[in-house]
């Protein structure tokens, strides 16, 4: 799905067969209320749901985001309180470190041209939820690489 539009606070659009998501999900709020971390709704249902929206614009509000699971079809607003990160390199390994508050995160990773800059094509390392440091080989064929983040 690249495109289409709920008009009404909690519809939801039943699809019989496969809903494949895809594009932009823009989420349109009146603004006058933030959204409180942890509300989720139910936006999509369908016998199969492949796919996942390449990015979710919109704003809940300061200091959330929005996650949508494609698995489920609903959409989360999540905490999005900012952290340090530290990455300091020794040798060929670089050692990626967040503070204990935030055990259960997932670091994601991206790797770009040098001319790319950030994008949205972002990858969860596996197991990261359940560390707070990872060591990372350097690889000198990647220009640029960028880590953040993401609250599940």
């Amino acid at each position: 799905m690249s495109g289409g539009r709920c008009l009404f606070p909690n519809d939801v659009l039943i699809v019989s067969g496969t809903l494949t998501f895809g594009g932009t999900l823009q989420v349109l709020t009146n603004g006058a209320t933030a959204l409180a971390a942890g509300g989720t709704f139910t936006l999509f249902g369908a016998g199969t749901l492949p796919g996942n929206f390449a990015v979710v614009t919109g704003s809940p509000g300061a200091w959330r985001e929005y996650y949508f699971n494609p698995t489920s079809g609903g959409l989360k607003v999540v905490s999005n309180s900012s952290t340090n990160l530290t990455a300091p390199v020794v040798g060929g390994t670089m050692t990626v470190a967040r503070p204990g508050s935030h055990l259960g995160w997932i670091l994601q990773t991206q790797t770009n041209g040098l001319t790319t800059g950030l994008d949205v094509n972002r990858f969860d390392l596996p197991g990261s939820t359940t560390i707070t440091q990872a060591v990372i080989n350097l690889d000198p064929v990647n220009p640029s690489v960028f880590y953040r983040l993401r609250h599940p």
